[in-house]
């Protein structure tokens, strides 16, 4: 499985309260934020007796400005100054990864910067000052310093680990230990992300036979992303009894890879769940399953809420007769957000929502009006690229615009006659779209380039600027001709940028962008003579 996702975990730096403080210990450490690169449920299965982790974590070796850290304060509560001559990462316990899925996070931000090596041993690990300005750190009384440590580990696996600083005061060595510990996962870079039928089984034995319902909601999240029926008993016991919303999502979810009567039934009683992240996670299942006895629920959602959208979606997606006819009473609902969000959900349905985008298109709201352009964008067809050119004479310019961008991006020459006539009727965009035509009109934009109307020019210099960008990968024997681009388009953007009546905003989407690329053309055509 290549596109896994994480479930169980939310994801965020774990950060964990408490202190180690005693009467005896005037310096206080912690808590310990930790911050990586990506976030991952790590799994992992004892030899010994089945056990399951999660944890954040990230590839092991990778670049240090790309690692792992743990952040941690340093405060000295005492009545005299210490000086800290050392600070170590101690290994607790860590296990080999049987199992990970990987998803991008941010790395945490830092002050005082160390980095640490581990390996994959339970011990101390000292940790190196990356500054050479110091070797100690002095806290004053009441004082309090921030540590980052960067964390590389050649050895994959889950480490569980805490933070210590040696440090002296009043000429005695001490040494004080963050009392909780974190959890960091680090995986190798060829990304151990599947599992093998050998960790399924054990897995089954742990929704089986374990008493932990932690471990075995664990196990059935799991198995659920290889369509394992025996998951399903606890998937939907989680999904009506677990009291946290983010699991109770993560299994609705889940359940989008089973296609049976009792799974739709829980996911349609999840609509009404208390919780958005439930609902909307339910209606976008229901849309993946693609049962139509879930309309009619669905349908309920479309007269406003907070899953407006993913009902929207997943009537889409389900995409018969039924559905269909429901997103067609849906644009005629008063609410100018549900119509929107049928108005996007049509693009599942391909040429067949062609007589809904007509509505659509010819709606009061802009919005609307404006997602209708999008949608026709996207199908590509002839019927909906018929649409399009209509749209260019819409009284709105931002239907229009878009409506010309749109058939920019197609890149079907069928619509260079319609865009010529748009871009000499107050539709610059036209002229960007003429350049993105394969090929592109570059007879056109020449030839509208001697009107007078500044918005014209406005759009010639828009499109010849697109032009400007692909001077770089024209042939040589076409270089006479983008030579002639390159001048015109240089003169066009100086000479607009010095008219008073021009609209200066507009032109500075552009304008820049294009002496780049005209400037980086000449240099290279000036280096080859």
């Amino acid at each position: 499985m290549e596109d896994l996702v994480p479930l169980l975990v939310g994801l965020a730096p774990v950060k964990l309260l408490g202190g180690a403080r005693s009467n005896a210990e005037p310096l206080v450490i912690g808590p310990l934020n930790t911050g990586y690169a990506y976030g991952t449920t790590a799994l992992t299965i004892d030899a010994s007796a089945p056990v399951l982790m999660y944890a954040a974590a990230m590839p092991a070796g990778v670049r240090k400005e790309h690692a792992a850290s743990v952040d941690f304060d340093l405060t000295n509560l005492g009545k005299v100054d210490v000086r800290v001559d050392r600070v170590d990462i101690r290994v607790l316990e860590f296990y080999p990864v049987d199992f990970l899925d990987v998803t991008p996070l941010t790395a945490a931000v830092d002050i005082r910067r160390y980095s640490c090596v581990l390996d994959g041993r339970p011990g101390n690990y000292e940790c190196r000052s990356e500054s050479a300005t110091y070797d100690y750190i002095k806290l004053a009384s009441g004082e309090l310093e921030r540590f980052s440590v960067t964390l590389q580990v050649p050895t994959p696996g889950v480490y569980r680990f805490t933070a210590c600083v040696r440090y002296s005061v009043a000429g005695h060595l001490k040494t004080v230990e963050y009392a909780d510990a974190v959890t960091l996962g680090f995986f190798d870079d060829r990304g151990n992300r599947s599992i093998s039928s050998d960790i399924q089984g054990r897995l089954l034995t742990i929704l089986e036979h374990e008493q932990s319902p932690s471990q075995r909601s664990v196990a059935a999240l799991h198995l659920a992303k290889f369509g394992r029926p025996e998951a399903i008993p606890e998937l939907l016991h989680l999904l009506e009894h677990e009291h946290r919303d983010y699991l109770r999502s993560d299994v609705a979810e889940a359940l989008a890879i089973y296609r049976s009567g009792e799974v739709t039934e829980a996911l349609v009683a999840a609509l009404g769940n208390k919780s958005r992240m439930v609902r909307r996670s339910a209606a976008k299942s229901l849309g993946t399953i693609g049962d139509p006895s879930s309309i009619p629920y669905l349908e309920r959602y479309l007269g406003g809420g907070d899953v407006v959208t993913e009902a929207a979606e997943a009537l889409g997606l389900i995409g018969d007769e039924s559905a269909v006819a429901a997103l067609g009473r849906a644009l005629e609902d008063e609410n100018e957000g549900v119509r929107q969000a049928v108005t996007s959900a049509l693009s599942h349905l391909g040429d067949r929502a062609i007589p809904l985008l007509d509505t659509a298109v010819n709606d009061p709201n802009q919005n609307v009006r404006w997602r209708a352009i999008l949608v026709l964008g996207e199908l590509k067809s002839s019927a909906a690229m018929a649409r399009l050119v209509g749209a260019l004479t819409d009284d709105d310019s931002h239907i229009r615009s878009g409506a010309a961008s749109r058939l920019g991006w197609i890149k079907d020459t069928s619509a260079m006659s319609a865009l010529r006539v748009a871009l000499r009727n107050d539709t610059p965009s036209a002229g960007a779209a003429l350049a993105h035509l394969d090929p592109p009109d570059i007879d056109g934009l020449l030839a509208a380039a001697n009107e007078s109307d500044t918005r014209t020019l406005l759009g010639v210099a828009w499109g010849l600027s697109e032009l400007a960008e692909k001077l770089e990968r024209l042939p040589r024997a076409y270089e006479k001709r983008a030579k002639l681009i390159a001048t015109r388009a240089l003169e066009m953007l100086n000479a607009l940028e010095a008219m008073a009546d021009i609209d200066h905003e507009e032109l500075s989407r552009f304008r820049s962008r294009g002496i780049r690329s005209i400037r980086k053309w000449q240099q290279r055509t000036d280096g080859r003579q």
